[in-house]
């Protein structure tokens, strides 16, 4: 499954995402729109890992580009290819 696919499944299910194209809902920052909160990334951490196969390390989830579809799929990418 393509990662941006698997955070738009994620972030949709059950709840309303502002962003009406692709670009906007990529650049979206899921915290500050209310969409995850700090219990909510546990779970969403824990799916990645287990969806992908991979594991962040604190500086992956402490990053800017932890925030966002785009900077997080980035993220998936780069651990999946090692």
């Amino acid at each position: 499954m393509d990662p941006v696919e698997f955070l738009r499944n994620y972030l949709t299910r059950d709840r309303d995402v502002p962003g009406n194209d692709t670009e906007e809902f990529l650049d979206l920052d899921y915290f500050d729109a209310g969409l995850i909160d700090s219990f909510g990334v546990i779970n969403l951490v824990a799916e990645i890992e287990g969806t992908f196969s991979v594991r962040f390390g604190p500086s992956d989830m402490q990053s800017k580009e932890f925030r966002t579809v785009r900077g997080l799929s980035g993220i998936i990418q780069k651990l999946r290819s090692g």
